[in-house]
């Protein structure tokens, strides 16, 4: 990427401060199921000897790999219970082979249920949050704390990610200074995305203002709790409204779509 930037072409990258990630639970298997889509995928997994070649690759994975996915999200009510727990538990509490487990599960929810993989590295992580050229952001959809939303245990990456990379990388871990990641997480993605008016506090630019204590600053969300805010921010002012004030929602609902 450094060589291709060299020539003046403008790559960028974007990070989440995990090392786990979140997408659907299906992502493990074998790239040739997905081909003909979702009902060619749940057909496969349905045909004996599709499934059998299915459970032989999903096999080759081992033990210890099925310790580190958890399940974040299922969509029948009868499966809420395997929400937070990793599927080696869940397979040992149904006593079911885990491969078999995740197949039974995939077709049962029409591939709908959602899982949470402890696959990277503390290191690679560090290495790639410290290149200039990376933003930060969650890759997250937005939940409440309430109403719809507010179900699951979705990655906490929803709730914590600009805190804990300020607090754990920038103050504690030091891989790069504060202006600097100020940086990636305000002007460098709305130059990069053209959000006109945004990302700098400069005159005539929407007043998207946070305001934290930098030595209080500290995500609380967790993989078992997730649904938690974060400490240390005092205000925020959202064009230019105060929407936080002393830690707690204000109820001004000043924000708009992006265009």
């Amino acid at each position: 990427q450094m060589c291709i930037r060299d020539r003046g072409i403008g790559i960028t990258a974007d990070s989440y401060p995990y090392i786990a990630s979140s997408t659907d639970l299906d992502s493990i298997l074998p790239s040739w199921v997905f081909s003909g889509g979702l009902k060619e995928e749940i057909r496969r997994l349905r045909d004996p000897q599709a499934s059998k070649k299915i459970k032989a690759e999903l096999s080759l994975k081992g033990d210890d790999y099925w310790d580190n996915v958890y399940i974040s999200s299922t969509r029948n009510i009868e499966n809420k219970w395997m929400e937070g727990k990793s599927l080696s538990e869940i397979a040992l509490t149904v006593n079911k082979d885990v491969v078999e487990l995740v197949l039974d599960l995939i077709v049962s929810e029409n591939a709908a249920t959602e899982a949470i993989f402890f696959i990277m590295n503390e290191d690679n992580l560090k290495k790639i949050l410290s290149l200039p050229y990376v933003m930060v952001g969650t890759d997250s959809s937005a939940r409440s704390f309430s109403g719809p939303t507010f179900h699951s245990k979705p990655h906490p990456r929803g709730f914590g990610t600009f805190p804990r990379f300020i607090s754990v990388y920038v103050r504690d871990e030091k891989i790069i200074n504060l202006p600097e990641a100020i940086r990636r997480v305000t002007s460098l993605p709305a130059r990069t995305f053209s959000i006109e008016k945004r990302g700098l506090l400069k005159e005539g630019f929407f007043a998207d203002i946070v305001i934290f204590d930098y030595y209080r600053l500290k995500d609380r969300a967790s993989y078992t709790d997730p649904f938690q805010s974060s400490e240390g921010i005092e205000y925020l002012f959202v064009n230019g409204q105060l929407s936080i004030e002393r830690g707690k929602v204000t109820g001004v609902l000043a924000g708009r779509i992006l265009v």
